[in-house]
């Protein structure tokens, strides 16, 4: 059921129609019953299939998930599921779904880019409590630079570990959390998901991609498995994005839900709130090396 007030604010009937599409695609629960406008039970909600399974093992507890560690057996059991979900997620015809609450973007047009980016711009207006020239920038950079889709594809929004659950054999059972799902360019969830900030450092030096693999291997992978050939040019324009939309949700929408106390999750949200200026220093980085 929706929250009184969320990171981002998200319809039922979307994540519904999401869930229907991937269902016999890749693991997810099944839909029984929606109602995306609370006339049942006051509020909007979606009744899901009950799955067991384990979403953080133990000693990986983090707040949602990000930089959760793995231990070795099993990050070697999960890593290859993990990227073949994704690959198959982005290879659906989804135009032979029913999806009539998303929006269809037009190929080899940057329509898809700009309905994404203009929704973030949104939010960082309507939650901002002040103005950021970092931020801003990054709005401009993104709509100066922004590049044509030509196959767009689903796109989940949210694909990291804390958003999939397992089995006792090791076996991905649940792709979890489509809220943020739309219909976009592939990079942007390759980027999203292996974004330094939300991966698990290790005692090395290096920053595992959710906890599973390095970004190398990850995206080896993943063109291997979808087919698509990642354009590294095009993977830094939506690393760009993925560090703006951190920025968006922490430093805006979390300190304005927490300071209205309007979650139960007030803590997470001040978390948060810190969490995004360390993505605010990464995004000007990338802005440096974009300029």
């Amino acid at each position: 059921m929706d929250p009184t007030e969320s990171i981002v604010e998200t319809h039922r009937l979307r994540e519904a129609q999401m869930l229907n599409a991937m269902w016999g695609e890749v693991p997810v629960p099944k839909v029984y019953w929606t109602d995306p406008v609370g006339e049942d039970l006051g509020h909007p909600f979606l009744i899901a299939g009950f799955l067991e399974g384990t979403v953080q093992p133990e000693g990986g507890d983090k707040a949602s998930g990000l930089g959760m560690f793995f231990e070795p057996s099993l990050r070697l059991d999960l890593k290859e599921q993990f990227v073949q979900h994704l690959a198959k997620i982005h290879t659906i015809d989804w135009r032979s779904k029913n999806l009539t609450s998303y929006n269809s973007p037009r190929e080899s047009h940057i329509e898809a880019n700009e309905w994404s980016l203009g929704w973030w711009e949104r939010v960082w207006q309507e939650d901002a409590v002040e103005a950021h020239p970092i931020v801003e920038n990054a709005a401009l950079w993104l709509r100066e630079n922004m590049p044509t889709v030509e196959k767009p594809v689903i796109v989940h929004g949210d694909y990291r570990s804390g958003n999939f659950m397992y089995t006792d054999e090791h076996q991905i059972n649940a792709v979890l959390d489509w809220e943020l799902s739309h219909i976009g360019d592939f990079h942007e969830d390759l980027s999203y998901t292996t974004c330094q900030i939300l991966g698990t450092p290790m005692d090395d030096g290096s920053v595992l991609t959710s906890g599973l693999l390095s970004k190398d291997e990850f995206l080896d992978k993943y063109q291997h498995y979808s087919g698509n050939t990642v354009d590294p040019k095009r993977l830094f324009y939506f690393d760009v994005f993925s560090y703006y939309k951190v920025a968006v949700i922490s430093i805006a929408t979390s300190s304005r839900a927490a300071y209205g106390r309007k979650t139960h999750l007030d803590a997470m949200m001040n978390l948060l709130s810190g969490f995004g200026y360390t993505g605010v220093s990464a995004l000007q980085r990338l802005l440096d090396k974009g300029s």
